[in-house]
């Protein structure tokens, strides 16, 4: 249930994501550092089943057209 309709909820989830991936830190605008945050196992398992579930539909849509 992550996907809202309210545009500032998605955009600071995703800031938050890219806080917490240290690949995708480096194209955060902030200068906030991601190991300020510790993430729970709870919230860390969160954001691995979004990014899990958002590559497998790119790559059956990649593969099927």
């Amino acid at each position: 249930n992550l996907l809202k309709a309210d545009k500032f909820y998605k955009e600071t989830f995703i800031e938050e994501m890219a806080y917490s991936i240290t690949y995708l830190y480096a194209f955060n605008q902030n200068s906030h550092n991601f190991l300020e945050e510790s993430l729970t196992i709870l919230q860390q398992r969160k954001i691995y089943r979004e990014l899990y579930n958002a590559y497998k539909k790119a790559l059956n849509k990649a593969l099927t057209s």
